[in-house]
C-alpha cells in the first residue's frame, strides 16, 4: 500500500508542476493555483491539460526518462499544452462560450496528443539535444503531437478544427466586457 501511496504522490507533485512550469513557477503549490485559474474559467479546458500532463508523464516514464525531470513537470508541461493546444479541436456552442463536448474524442486527442509530446521530449532528452547550446526543446514537442494527431483525427472524421475555436473567442469576449 505504501509504493501506491508513494506513486500516487509522485504523479500528483509532477502534474502540478507541470502546470507551475507553464509560467516560470514550477512549484507544486502554484500549479495547483494555475489549474485551479484554468479549471475555473474553463473547466474542459483543465481536463484536457491534466489528460495530456499524465499521458506525457507516463511516455517519459515507459521511454526510461530521468525521473527527476518528470517529477519536476519538464516532460508533462509539454503534455499540458498538448491537452490546452487540443481544444482548437472543439466548437463553441450557440451561447458562444462553452465548448461543445467532442464526445471521449476530445479527450482522446489530448490523450494522444501529450503521449506524442512525452515521447518527442523523452528522444530529445536521450539523444542528448537538451544539453547542447542554444537547442532547447521549449513548446515544439507539444506543437508535433497536436498537429499529428488533430491531424489524424481530422482526416478520420472523429473532430473538425473549429472555425471558433474555443480560447480567441472567450479572450475577446474578457476584453469586450472590460470596454463596456
Amino acid at each position: 500500500m505504501r509504493n501506491w501511496s508513494g506513486r500516487i504522490e509522485n504523479t500528483s507533485r509532477s502534474l502540478l508542476r507541470s502546470f507551475g512550469a507553464l509560467f516560470f513557477a514550477p512549484g507544486s503549490v502554484s500549479g495547483l493555483l494555475f489549474l485551479v485559474a484554468i479549471a475555473a474559467v474553463a473547466p474542459q479546458a483543465a481536463w484536457m491539460a491534466v489528460t495530456g500532463a499524465l499521458a506525457a508523464n507516463a511516455a517519459a516514464h515507459l521511454l526510461g526518462g530521468i525521473p527527476k525531470l518528470i517529477e519536476d513537470g519538464i516532460y508533462g508541461y509539454n503534455g499540458v499544452l498538448a491537452g490546452l493546444g487540443s481544444m482548437a479541436f472543439l466548437p463553441l456552442g450557440e451561447a458562444g462560450m462553452e465548448p461543445v463536448a467532442g464526445g471521449t474524442w476530445s479527450l482522446v486527442l489530448a490523450l494522444c496528443s501529450g503521449a506524442l509530446a512525452g515521447v518527442v521530449m523523452s528522444l530529445w532528452m536521450k539523444a542528448g539535444w537538451a544539453e547542447k547550446p542554444g537547442l532547447p526543446a521549449l513548446t515544439w514537442p507539444s506543437l508535433i503531437g497536436v498537429w499529428v494527431f488533430g491531424a489524424l483525427f481530422s482526416a478520420l472524421g472523429l473532430v473538425t478544427l473549429s472555425a471558433d475555436a474555443f480560447f480567441l473567442p472567450s479572450s475577446t469576449w474578457g476584453f469586450s466586457v472590460g470596454m463596456a
